[in-house]
């Protein structure tokens, strides 16, 4: 059916174009048809190779009219002995020109269907065979060879991710196999393919990203990372990472392995203080960072098992990296998009976790001139930080949420200081201070953060609540004018509704 839709498209588009330039387009398409020709009934390689060559040339700007009269001739070539490696070269490099479209190339033929490419991949697979072959090819040691067959492949899984998935996962493992087996290529522009394939084939496929890591994908994984300086490394290292995402996404049974198998505390490694301190950081090191921060809340994401979460939650504490992630609070040179990431962060760690709250807690804050807790620094920016950015300070309340989370020494330690108690000597704030500044402020964030925090804190004990309705505060200069925060809650809705 997509050879039909191909073939009326072919057929309307030369009929409509004007004299001059039909012409020259019926030149071309005879020009195609003699390749195409010589291609199929030529017996010399020379001959059929410069055939393929011509095709190449002519496979963008007439990418509608090459497709439709050579995908068959091509992939038999594929399918065909592998006497010349360059023939086989030519063909893969002419069906990808057919199968992609660049819109700041030139070149490529304009006033298609935007579906041209699905169309033509579409056709191509539906012969299963058109695929194995192709993957086979990727087992030849010929540098040029090989990166062709990947880069073909690759076009294929971008097209039809998912069926092409399938095709391959009916080979059986092997077929995965030697697909991570490139990660160990020697030659880097090779590998470097590689991961752009293994980021498209690992896509929402439980069953692939399995595959990938019990065939040491992790490990593979891992020694690019290092190879490539971690957090401080290139576009390598973003790809590396964006497999590692994919591999553990929604995956109970990977991430189970990842842990037992000790990756979490190589993740340590790529948290140098020394660099994550320098106070430069290009976009590239940003992205890096921001993706390892990912990689570790998809292993303690609430939307995991409980028997996983606890046990990252523990690992991630135990090897140092919660550690690590604190002191990154502290440091002033981190980017503010990549500090959010690292707070929503801990706050998935500690999310729940008794252990991990109480070592949250206790963190110390000592840059500025009085040392504080950390928890309590954030508030603050939270609170009255208005110029900072706002996924900055919704990270905090995110936080904040997480470190009262089945928490109740925590939350009772705090409404302890919302409570009537003796002045404050040392003139700091505390965190009841800060939560009814910021309830009653005038900045919108700070008191919507502030309200959401309150109720936090109350939510799903009794006790709490009670406490809470002790809360009084004053209203004006005088002793006598005081409000409890229950009736300064119920003049704020007032007011809304004015």
């Amino acid at each position: 059916m997509a050879f039909l839709r191909v073939s009326s498209l072919f057929s309307s588009s030369t009929s409509s174009t004007p004299p001059p330039i039909a012409n020259d387009a019926t030149f071309k398409q005879e020009t195609i048809e003699r390749l195409c020709d010589r291609l199929q009934s030529s017996t010399r390689i020379e001959d059929r190779r410069d055939a393929v060559r011509g095709l190449k040339g002519l496979s963008k700007k007439y990418k509608l009219e090459v497709g439709t009269q050579s995908m068959s001739l091509l992939a038999n070539v594929l399918q065909g002995d592998r006497i010349d490696l360059d023939l086989i070269q030519l063909a893969l490099e002419t069906l990808a020109n057919v199968m992609t479209f660049e819109a700041d190339n030139d070149e490529e033929q304009r006033n298609l269907p935007q579906d041209i490419t699905i169309q033509f991949t579409e056709l191509y697979i539906k012969n299963k065979e058109h695929v194995h072959a192709a993957l086979d090819l990727i087992e030849e040691t010929d540098f040029n060879l090989r990166r062709a067959a990947i880069k073909f492949v690759t076009v294929l899984l971008t097209n039809c991710t998912k069926i092409l998935q399938d095709i391959i996962l009916e080979s059986g493992p092997m077929g995965v196999s030697k697909l991570v087996d490139l990660l160990q290529d020697e030659r880097e522009v090779i590998r470097n393919d590689a991961l752009l394939l293994l980021q498209i084939l690992t896509q929402s496929n439980a069953n692939i990203q399995k595959i990938v890591a019990f065939e040491n994908g992790f490990e593979r994984l891992f020694e690019i990372l290092h190879s490539e300086g971690g957090s401080e490394g290139g576009v390598i290292v973003e790809d590396c990472l964006s497999v590692l995402l994919n591999l553990l996404k929604n995956n109970t049974s990977n991430q189970s392995y990842f842990r037992e198998s000790s990756f979490i505390r190589r993740l340590v490694d790529c948290f140098e203080l020394n660099s994550i301190g320098d106070k430069h950081w290009s976009t590239q090191k940003g992205t890096n960072v921001h993706l390892l921060l990912q990689v570790i809340r998809i292993l303690v994401s609430p939307t995991n098992s409980n028997q996983n979460i606890v046990a990252c939650q523990r690992t991630v504490s135990q090897c140092g990296l919660l550690h690590r992630l604190c002191v990154m609070l502290t440091l002033t040179s981190i980017p503010a998009d990549v500090l959010a990431e690292t707070i929503n962060t801990i706050g998935d760690i500690i999310r729940g976790n008794t252990d991990n709250q109480q070592f949250f807690g206790s963190v110390m804050n000592s840059t500025g001139d009085v040392q504080q807790p950390i928890l309590l620094s954030l508030l603050y920016t939270m609170i009255t930080a208005e110029k900072q950015s706002f996924p900055l300070r919704i990270s905090i309340l995110y936080c904040f949420q997480c470190y009262l989370y089945k928490n109740d020494y925590g939350k009772s330690m705090i409404i302890q200081t919302l409570l009537p108690q003796t002045e404050n000597v040392t003139n700091q704030y505390t965190f009841g201070h800060l939560l009814i500044i910021g309830f009653l402020s005038k900045d919108t964030v700070a008191s919507w953060c502030s309200s959401i925090a309150l109720a936090h804190l109350i939510a799903d004990n009794q006790q709490f609540k009670e406490a809470i309705l002790k809360v009084v505060l004053a209203v004006d200069q005088s002793q006598s004018g005081t409000k409890s925060l229950m009736e300064i809650s119920i003049d704020l809705l007032e007011n809304v509704y004015l």
